[in-house]
């Protein structure tokens, strides 16, 4: 596989470097070689909120390569090959370990599902309001975990 780590990418220049991928029940890992003693260059711990991004041809008519982009929480990795059906296959195989993960409730998921069953009590969603200082306004900044959404621009234009 020829990797490019999403971080600070830019798309007008791509430098691949030749990886040797991993897939276990847990993660997907990547090695500089396919030796034994390889050295471990990564590893994208994979559950519910992850996602998969499958090969599309608009970008293999830009640049030759079929791609496969996997989002994790906090980085992702974008795989490039040759060959449209081993993206593919390893897009579904990534996509399968996912899907075996338990979902994870975030704590915003949570709050959005106690306002939607209260909705009808507009006392209570009054008093959900007051308990959570997310939803008032704050002149700082907040921090809460994140919906599980792709990371990053997955639409090209």
């Amino acid at each position: 596989w020829l990797h490019k780590e999403m971080r600070n990418s830019s798309r007008a220049s791509l430098k691949l470097k030749k990886r040797w991928f991993l897939l276990t029940h847990n993660s997907l890992d990547y090695y500089k070689s396919s030796e034994r003693n390889a050295l471990k260059l990564g590893t994208l711990v994979l559950n519910s909120l992850c996602s998969v991004v499958p090969p599309d041809d608009k970008l293999f008519k830009e640049t030759g390569y079929w791609s496969v982009i996997v989002y994790g929480r906090k980085h992702s990795y974008r795989l490039y090959s040759k060959l449209l059906n081993e993206a593919t296959r390893w897009a579904n195989s990534i996509q399968n370990v996912i899907d075996t993960k338990a979902p994870i409730d975030t704590p915003t998921q949570q709050l959005i599902l106690d306002i939607k069953e209260n909705c009808l009590n507009s006392e209570v969603v009054e008093q959900i309001y007051k308990r959570n200082p997310i939803l008032r306004f704050s002149l700082h900044p907040l921090h809460t975990p994140l919906l599980p959404l792709p990371y990053g621009d997955i639409h090209h234009s």
